[in-house]
């Protein structure tokens, strides 16, 4: 049976045998750390991958089984894979045979973009006052730029240039050649477990800690290299899309709104009309890059302090655009979770986060999709009502395209409400 019909016949179940069922629509952001990938080598010579931070994101939709606990979630999303290699060998291995030291070679790739189709089998229960969800599924994916085969090459320490094109020039020390990715069976299985956090009888967020493995390799290529004056030929080197993420979704109930019939205190009438402190600030440079906008909340209500999560849209660093004379600027989207510390209007805040990177323009050197992660740390004043916010942060970014800056601050404006 042909992947497609699978799925439409997985979706067909999901809508129809469980009609009368609870549902929700939902929107989800996973940042995540790639795995490195998969490298089989017989040479003398060192090749790895490092791990790089990626992202994925979708809209899902969820069927609960009628009075159940259970129940499925399909689907659709989008994400990229960033992927390198590092080659690391003797100089005296290549070419002329001589010189001191190592050669070291760290090359990143343009990001591998897809688009996917997804369908778990999901679990809420409680522990205590925690409301807890897991889930465990399959996830079809589909690769873009992958109608053609792709290689990259490597001639180290000659005595003239190498002239890739030139047919006599012999091979290159090192080569790795791609097939075409198009069209293939690229499937990966994500398991997660998380928090869910209710805000209205029909909205909620849940934070779950997920782990994707990848069951193929969404290109397995064939690995020479030429070292010492030997050939190794037929060893592999594998992008692969396996990751350790935080799973983040926003849902919202459809269908009617349903009614507790249970009585509460004043207490937690009170607190239930207080709602959720929320607030609104510009940020110069910090987790955006040159600088934000950005919307945070609390997720305690009628509290500054403990757990809370932000929300922006920013510009990034330069880049060469194809299409433009001037240089133009990557467009961000900081996404973090923080906590402070403080219940008062002064508290220390905390916070873990990325922020992809993109632009519609081409890009003459660097992929038009990157990320990078960022932490905070630093000072937060917020009224106990309304008013003034202020924000002073350390926030060190780490780049898949430029590294780690630890010398990175932020300085926020903005307004605090209820």
């Amino acid at each position: 049976m042909k992947i497609k019909y699978f799925y439409l016949s997985l979706l067909g179940i999901l809508c129809c045998t469980i009609s009368f069922a609870q549902s929700s629509l939902g929107i989800r952001f996973t940042p995540n750390i790639i795995g490195q990938p998969k490298v089989d080598n017989d040479s003398p010579t060192r090749l790895y991958g490092e791990n790089h931070i990626s992202f994925d994101s979708g809209l899902d939709y969820t069927r609960m089984f009628k009075n159940k606990s259970f129940g499925l979630r399909a689907g659709l999303g989008v994400g990229i894979v960033d992927y390198n290699y590092v080659f690391e060998a003797p100089r005296n291995a290549f070419g002329k045979m001589t010189g001191e030291g190592n050669i070291y070679e760290n090359y990143n790739f343009e990001n591998y973009a897809y688009a996917s189709l997804s369908l778990a089998f999901v679990y809420q229960f409680k522990i205590k006052n925690l409301q807890l969800e897991t889930y465990l599924g399959a996830t079809k994916k589909f690769y873009e730029y992958a109608n053609e085969s792709d290689g990259f090459g490597l001639a180290l320490n000659r005595s003239t240039p190498y002239d890739f094109d030139d047919p006599n020039a012999g091979p290159p020390d090192l080569f790795i050649t791609y097939p075409p990715i198009n069209g293939r069976l690229h499937v990966d299985v994500p398991f997660g477990i998380g928090i869910v956090r209710k805000y209205s009888d029909r909205s909620s967020l849940t934070m779950s800690l997920v782990k994707n493995w990848n069951i193929s390799p969404i290109a397995k290529g064939d690995l020479f290299v030429q070292a010492y004056g030997k050939s190794y030929n037929g060893g592999e080197y594998s992008p692969r899309s396996s990751y350790l993420g935080l799973d983040i979704r926003y849902s919202y109930e459809l269908g009617k709104k349903r009614f507790l019939r249970v009585s509460k205190s004043t207490e937690q009438k009170m607190e239930e009309k207080s709602g959720f402190k929320k607030a609104v600030f510009i940020e110069a440079f910090g987790s955006g890059g040159l600088g934000s906008i950005n919307a945070d909340i609390r997720f305690k209500k009628n509290h500054n302090d403990g757990f809370g999560a932000r929300l922006g849209f920013g510009k990034g660093v330069f880049f060469q655009s194809e299409t433009r004379t001037n240089a133009a600027r990557y467009s961000t989207l900081p996404i973090s979770l923080n906590y402070i510390k403080g219940k008062k209007r002064s508290g220390l805040e905390w916070g873990l986060g990325i922020s992809p990177e993109f632009t519609f323009s081409q890009v003459s050197h660097g992929p038009q999709v990157s990320a990078f992660g960022f932490l905070n740390a630093g000072y937060r004043y917020q009224p106990l009502k309304e008013g003034l916010i202020f924000r002073s942060v350390w926030s060190p970014l780490i780049s898949t395209l430029y590294g780690l800056e630890k010398t990175w601050f932020g300085v926020s404006i903005g307004y605090g409400f209820k």
